[in-house]
C-alpha cells in the first residue's frame, strides 16, 4: 500500500514538473495586423503589408512579408521580452515585442526611424 502511494505522489510530481516547464508564450505562427509608424497607427492590409512570422522553439524564427522570406532569424527571451536578431551581409538588425492584449508588438528602428508591428496568433 504504502509502495503505490509512493508511485501515486511521484507521477504527480512528474506531472508538476513537466507542466511548468511550458514552452515560451512567443512560439507561435503569427499573422500581422496593424502597423505604427510615426505615431500613426493603420491596419497591415490597409498599407498593402502582408507579413507571417513563424517563431519555433529551437530559437529560430522565419519571417515573410510581401512574398520575401527573411534570412535567418534568432530569438532570446528575458523577462516577458522577446529579441529577435538577423544578420545579413554583416548587418544585425534588432527587433524587439511583447505579447500586449494577446497581440505580439515588435519594435524595430532603423535609420533612426521607429517602427511598430502588431502580430496575431494564428
Amino acid at each position: 500500500m504504502k509502495r503505490t502511494i509512493a508511485m501515486i505522489v511521484a507521477a504527480l510530481m512528474m506531472v508538476f514538473v513537466f507542466t511548468a516547464c511550458g514552452q515560451s508564450p512567443f512560439v507561435a505562427d503569427w499573422e500581422i495586423t496593424d502597423v505604427e509608424m510615426g505615431g500613426i497607427k493603420m491596419e497591415a492590409r490597409t498599407a498593402n503589408i502582408t507579413c507571417s512570422l513563424s517563431i519555433k522553439a529551437d530559437n529560430t524564427a522565419t519571417m515573410k512579408m510581401n512574398g520575401d522570406t527573411s534570412p535567418s532569424l534568432k530569438w532570446s527571451e528575458s523577462s516577458g521580452t522577446i529579441t529577435i536578431t538577423s544578420e545579413e551581409n554583416s548587418k544585425t538588425e534588432t527587433m524587439t515585442g511583447k505579447i500586449e492584449d494577446g497581440k505580439l508588438v515588435l519594435t524595430m528602428t532603423t535609420d533612426g526611424v521607429s517602427a511598430k508591428m502588431y502580430f496575431m496568433k494564428m
